[in-house]
């Protein structure tokens, strides 16, 4: 593995997050290699294979550099996946014994996971084929798997075969619907639609030599595992991860079609009938020999991080947990119910109509409703007083106005009765009553 560095900046923090596990993973990418030693055959079915892949796709054409055996030395696998970060590689090469090879790997915390071997029978490109459409880059497909040795009640019984079932739909999974932030798995529903459909067939002419050991009605933990009890002699082998050969020589048939729709179906409807063409590449393989994954392994590997709505539930039965949901954001949200509150030492106005009882009684609902009702009648009369009050002081400014208006008059009065008084007489003059008496 190589060695992580810690980043010096921003930049290289980000890239390096990106590499981290995450909840939803993105569209795994996967590397082909043409061998050293190799064909004419295995470079055309290495270039067609890797079309259908991208852009989710890296391919290493030049075969001096890239001198690989799987099943000897996996540590170059190690390093060229770990270098540009794809968790998914099929080899090519032809040898001696095993001509015209293609070696479908697997990685998990970058290590090799499992491997299979598959041997080639027959290649036609898709120059061969002249379909009407060609599916689009990027194109998620929906793939049909034929035979009874892909059943699931039957992966126990063939191991082999829900191995390669398994390694397809990892490989050419292509990007999934998200609902809520959750990949839906199961939907095929892109942009553009369903364009293609992959078959995979298995024959049934060389059935009984595909069976393995394994029980039947294992469940997808054991797909994989299921040959390490089998050895290439058919005894228990002692070695973590061992070769398994039990289903040498069982043929597999890789076709790819795509969908015509009526010219004349609307746009949003969902058609009565369609054709399927064959577009290719449309290859006839055998299963050679495969390498399943190691337990701890493949137990660490089928781990994944509980979702928000999974850590809301509880309890054996997989309930959910009371008051406590999930939004469309993936938060938490939580409903609280508040209890009855006292009121009674509620802070209020100290009037005299919200004073507790003397008793300290707790009154009921009417009562209080009533209280309320004499409030509302004491502050009118209050109100009330309070009219009358102004009233009196009313009458008393004007009682006091009508005493000052009297007392004016009086004053008034007195000033007019001294001006008919006849004015003093000079001291030198005498009165008509003293002139009177002289005469």
């Amino acid at each position: 593995m190589l060695s992580i560095k810690k980043p010096r900046n921003a930049r290289s923090k980000r890239a390096l997050e990106k590499r981290q596990p995450a909840t939803n993973e993105p569209v795994k990418t996967a590397l082909f290699v043409n061998a050293s030693h190799s064909s004419h055959t295995v470079s055309q079915a290495l270039q067609q294979l890797s079309a259908l892949k991208k852009p989710y796709a890296i391919s290493f054409s030049k075969k001096k550099s890239n001198d690989v055996n799987p099943f000897v030395d996996a540590s170059s696998i190690e390093f060229w996946c770990a270098k540009n970060d794809t968790p998914l590689m099929l080899v090519g090469d032809s040898r001696k014994k095993r001509k015209d090879n293609l070696t479908w790997i697997r990685l998990f915390d970058g290590k090799v996971l499992d491997m299979l071997e598959m041997g080639i029978d027959s290649l036609k490109t898709t120059e061969e084929f002249k379909p009407p459409t060609l599916p689009d880059l990027g194109t998620r497909p929906l793939f049909h798997f034929a035979g009874q040795q892909f059943a699931t009640e039957a992966a126990g019984e063939y191991p082999a075969h829900a191995h390669l079932k398994s390694l397809m739909l990892d490989f050419y999974r292509g990007e999934e619907v998200l609902e809520n932030g959750i990949p839906t798995g199961g939907k095929v529903a892109l942009q553009g639609g369903l364009q293609m459909v992959i078959s995979v067939t298995a024959t049934s002419d060389n059935e009984g030599t595909s069976k393995g050991n394994g029980a039947a009605g294992a469940t997808l933990a054991d797909l994989y595992a299921a040959g390490q009890a089998t050895s290439s002699n058919g005894a228990p082998s002692s070695s973590a991860t061992p070769i398994d050969t039990s289903a040498s020589g069982s043929r597999i048939g890789f076709r790819v079609y795509t969908i015509t729709v009526p010219p004349k179906t609307p746009a949003r409807a969902i058609p009565s009938n369609f054709t399927l063409n064959e577009c290719g590449p449309s290859l006839d393989l055998t299963i050679r020999r495969r390498q399943p994954a190691d337990a701890t392994m493949l137990h660490q590997s089928l781990k994944r991080a509980k979702t928000q709505a999974e850590k809301n539930r509880q309890g054996k039965s997989d309930t959910y947990k009371k008051n406590i949901d999930t939004d469309e954001m993936g938060d938490m949200v939580g409903r609280v119910h508040v209890g009855k509150q006292d009121l009674s030492k509620l802070q209020t106005r100290k009037m005299k109509g919200l004073k507790a009882d003397k008793n300290g009684a707790e009154e009921s609902d009417d009562e209080d409703d009533e209280e309320e009702h004499d409030d509302d009648d004491e502050d009118e009369d209050e109100f009330m007083a309070l009219g009358s009050g102004d009233e009196d002081e009313m009458e008393d400014d004007e009682d006091d106005d009508e005493e000052d208006a009297a007392e004016m008059a009086d004053l008034v009065g007195d000033s007019e009765d001294d001006d008919d008084e006849p004015a003093p007489a000079p001291k030198g003059a005498m009165s008509s009553k003293k002139r009177g008496r002289k005469a």
